[in-house]
């Protein structure tokens, strides 16, 4: 994590959202939005409760966490 981190620092990044949470756990939310009420995730300066968010949005953050590194 620390090689990642002065890394993206040295190649000039200036925003890293990192999330700890897996897409099952999204989709899971997704799914059953009573059980997953607190979860929260970052968007860009701010957080959000992951169920609160539209159904794109939703889909966007999940497409980041497939991603990985």
């Amino acid at each position: 994590m620390k090689a990642l981190l002065k890394s993206f620092i040295h190649l000039g990044g200036n925003i890293l959202g990192i999330t700890n949470v897996d897409a099952k756990t999204l989709r899971e939310a997704q799914e059953k939005p009573e059980k997953h009420a607190s979860l929260r995730v970052r968007l860009g300066g701010f957080s959000a409760y992951f169920v609160q968010l539209a159904k794109q949005q939703q889909e966007e953050i999940i497409k980041r966490t497939e991603h990985g590194l």
